[in-house]
């Protein structure tokens, strides 16, 4: 069977638009575990719950330009869409579960092992970008394959003008698919300074500004480090003093001593 050039075109926008929901969603349950204030998680989940909204969308749209065809010649479009639904499913069974570690904050640390590479919603999220792109790619191959009919079958110029046209179209639809693959590498960066903050590294540094939600979290990652840090210094600096005989040496920064912290202020300088 043949998709005309409009099918494949609405097709890789919406593919394109449901991998960037993809990695707007990794960063938003990021996010999640590394958010201090409680305000903050929850609004960082319903970011998640935004993005799962879009990938639904899109999927319909999907699924609708199929709607015109007998199935017996769309049987390939089917089976990526049920792959495609197949790891949706599973990454928001995944989801639920990680939202409802990364709320706790004392579960912070399995948060981070989720999220990090190779922990469970990495490898679901990869199947879900494995199987958008499988969908991506068999739309190109599709493309191409038109395209080079077009020039074999016809030549006038007002037909080679409109399969270029189709191939501007595919070329932007594949930045758009390059620019989510820059997210993903602007989360990965984050989630490798998750990493060492799990295991006590405080040598790094974030050095993104951007206003979108990825530079929101990194924003939020970066307070809370500055926090950890502070909280750390303060720590030292009172057990110092407690070494030296002072115990009625306060702490420098009570104010940071919010939430789960506060146990330990209250241990410290009660």
């Amino acid at each position: 069977y043949r998709l005309t050039f409009t099918d494949v075109v609405i097709t890789l926008e919406a593919m394109e638009r449901v991998s960037s929901s993809l990695e707007r969603s990794r960063g938003a349950l990021l996010e999640v575990a590394l958010a201090v204030d409680q305000a903050d998680k929850e609004r960082a989940a319903n970011v998640e719950a935004e993005n799962k909204a879009i990938v639904d969308e899109n999927m319909k749209i999907y699924k609708s330009t199929l709607e015109k065809y007998d199935s017996a010649i769309i049987e390939e479009d089917l089976r990526l869409i049920a792959e495609i639904e197949k790891a949706i499913e599973a990454y928001s069974a995944g989801t639920k579960k990680y939202i409802e570690i990364a709320m706790n904050a004392a579960r912070r640390s399995e948060a981070y092992r989720m999220m990090s590479n190779g922990g469970e919603m990495d490898v679901l999220a990869n199947n879900l970008r494995e199987a958008v792109l499988n969908a991506v790619n068999y739309q190109h191959d599709y493309a191409e394959y038109q395209i080079s009919v077009n020039n074999r079958l016809v030549q006038s110029s007002a037909l080679i003008m409109i399969a270029i046209l189709v191939l501007a179209v595919i070329i932007a639809i594949t930045l758009g698919l390059f620019i989510s693959r820059n997210i993903q590498t602007r989360i990965s960066n984050v989630v490798k300074v998750a990493d060492k903050l799990s295991v006590g590294d405080m040598d790094f540094t974030i050095n993104d500004d951007s206003k979108d939600e990825i530079g929101l979290l990194s924003g939020t990652f970066k307070r809370m480090s500055e926090t950890i840090k502070a909280i750390i210094e303060d720590v030292s600096y009172g057990l110092e003093r407690m070494a030296e005989g002072d115990f009625t040496v306060d702490s420098k920064v009570p104010e940071l001593f919010v939430g789960v912290y506060s146990k330990l202020s209250e241990s410290m300088y009660k």
